[in-house]
């Protein structure tokens, strides 16, 4: 009788640990995997991010560019006695 306790009692016993460790590894691996899916969605903003601000700055680049380009034309147009054409829509 205190055999069959015994065994029972070491089965029991080392179940409860297998299932003890099985869980803490499964609770390990979703807090792990938790993690590292909010930093990767957090580096995809910060990848978003930094691409529309170099967007940004091309735009602004191309428009100063541009703004640079029309003044010099219509300087020179007045320079020449050319009238400045109306805007066009």
């Amino acid at each position: 009788m205190v055999g069959t306790f015994l065994a029972a009692f070491a089965g029991t016993s080392v179940a409860g640990a297998a299932v003890a460790f099985l869980a803490r590894i499964w609770i390990e691996t979703r807090l792990k995997e938790s993690i590292k899916h909010e930093y990767d969605k957090k580096l995809e903003e910060v990848k978003f991010d930094i691409k529309k601000r170099e967007q940004a700055a091309l735009v602004a680049e191309l428009f100063s560019k541009w703004i640079h380009v029309e003044t010099r034309r219509l300087r020179f147009d007045k320079s020449r006695g050319i009238k400045p054409s109306p805007p066009q829509n």
